[in-house]
Parts: C-alpha cells; structure tokens; sequence
C-alpha cells in the first residue's frame, strides 16, 4: 500500500514539473508576450552602436517615470503610469542582456584615422590659379586705327594686366597722333602721350568675345606750331575676340578731348579698331 502511494506522489511532482512555467519564468497574458515580442524584435534591430545609446535614453525616461509616480495620487492615471514603468523596465532588461551577449567579434571595424595633415607647400594645398588667360605680369603690345576725340588717328599702346595685382583691372600707356580742322577750322596735328585704366567686365578665362570699360587722360605733348598743349582725357567702351596665337582684335568707342591751352578744345567720338599681341 505504502509503495501505491510513494508512486501516486512521484507521478504528481512529474506532471506539475511539465505543466508549470519553467527556469523560474513567470507567465504573460498572450497580450503581454506579443508586446514583448514586439520589443525584443525591435531591440534586435538595433546598431549595437545604438544599443548603448538607447539603454541611456530608457534609463533617463525610467528616472522620469518615477518622479511621475511619487507625484500623482490618482489611481487611474497611477495605474497607467505604473504599466508604463513596467514596460520600460522590460524593454530596459532586453537592451541589457542584448549588449551583454554582442561579442567583441560582433563589432564594426573601426574607421581608418584621418589621412595626416598635408605640408603647407604641398601641392594639392596651392590654391587653384585665379584666371586661365592673362598672368599678372604678362603685357600686349596693340595698334588701332581710326578716331580720337573726333580726328582721324591712330594709337600705339602697351597694355599691362592686373598692374599692382588688382584683378581684372588693366594699365594702358601709349602715344596717339591726330590730325584734323578744329572748330575754328584750323587744320592740326596732335601727338598725344595716353594713360587709361580699364576694367575688364569678363573673367579672364572666359572664351570667346569680352568687354571691358575705362577712362584715362591724354598730354598733348606737340601740337602743330611747336607748341605743348595741356590736359585732355577720354572715356570708352571696348570688346576683344578670343586669343589667336597669342595676339586678339579689339574695337572701342567713346568720347575724347584733346586740349592745347591756346586754341578750341577739340571734343568728339573715338572709335578704334586694332589688333593685340
């Protein structure tokens, strides 16, 4: 009889062992396990970089949940409170034991360090060159032909680019000669000594047709009679085609005096047509 009962008891203990939770875990409603699912999927998801990130973000908002909760007296919203805890604690646990099981073996290689630093007369550090034309040091020699202030002439210049390093600025010295009636229909000639400065309006590598302004004086160092004149000046307006074998052509027009002191001031157009190299 007693061995009846001894087996009675043993096979009591066997099927309660199978039919209760097992390791010590607690069962969850299904509700509960499918939220639970939910988050250990998303936390699975995660970088392990963003792991570590993510356990300091719940850790603070567990912070604020138990603030929360000392604060509020209603049992309703206590309630809800305290299964929002609860939540996050169990979300909290997972990230835990996920970074806890991430291998060093599991890691992102590190980046490569940053290449070091270039040499200040490296190459690559030069700044790229400002223009694709002219150098600042570079100069063309020019011959136009046609108008000065209104009298049949002619110019020869030199042409300095970016004088005192200035960009897109010019530097034009030259000797111009005019001939012509004045308004007091005295025929003259003139023998001009010129400066103009001039903007280009155009980048220098810019291809094809440019334009540029200037303005400038002109001495009238001999005028017919032997005489030196005095100050005169000009204003114009210039385009210049593209660059062929380093020599280009260029037409200007504007408005020119030509001054002698004694005698009318000659006013009038200036139109030139001349060729650079």
């Amino acid at each position: 009889m007693n061995f009846f009962i001894i087996v009675f008891v043993c096979l009591i203990l066997i099927l309660g062992n199978f039919s209760s939770p097992t390791h010590g875990q607690t069962m969850l409603p299904p509700g509960q396990q499918m939220k639970m699912q939910k988050i250990k999927e998303r936390i699975d998801r995660l970088p392990p970089r963003q792991r570590g990130e993510a356990i300091h973000t719940l850790s603070n908002k567990l912070q604020r949940i138990k603030q929360r909760l000392r604060e509020v007296r209603d049992a309703e919203r206590r309630a809800a409170i305290e299964a929002e805890f609860d939540r996050v604690t169990r979300e909290l646990e997972f990230l835990k034991a996920a970074v806890e099981e991430f291998s060093p073996e599991q890691a992102p290689r590190p980046l490569p360090p940053p290449p070091p630093d270039r040499p200040l007369n490296h190459p690559m550090n030069e700044p790229p060159p400002r223009h694709m034309g002219h150098k600042p040091d570079s100069r063309q020699i020019g011959l136009s032909a046609g108008y000065v202030a209104g009298l049949p002439g002619a110019l020869l210049e030199l042409r300095l680019f970016e004088p005192f390093d200035l960009i897109s600025t010019s530097l034009r010295v030259g000797g111009a000669y005019a001939q012509g009636a004045d308004s007091a229909g005295t025929s003259r000639k003139h023998v001009l000594a010129v400066l103009d400065g001039i903007y280009r309006l155009n980048p220098p590598h810019t291809q094809g047709i440019k334009s540029y302004f200037g303005l400038g004086f002109n001495y009238d160092v001999y005028t017919s009679g032997q005489q030196n004149g005095t100050l005169g000046g000009q204003i114009f307006y210039g385009i210049e085609g593209g660059q062929t074998m380093g020599s280009q052509m260029f037409f200007e027009v504007g408005y020119g005096l030509i001054r002698t002191g004694f005698s009318p001031n000659q006013m009038g157009l200036t139109a030139l047509l001349g060729y650079k190299f």
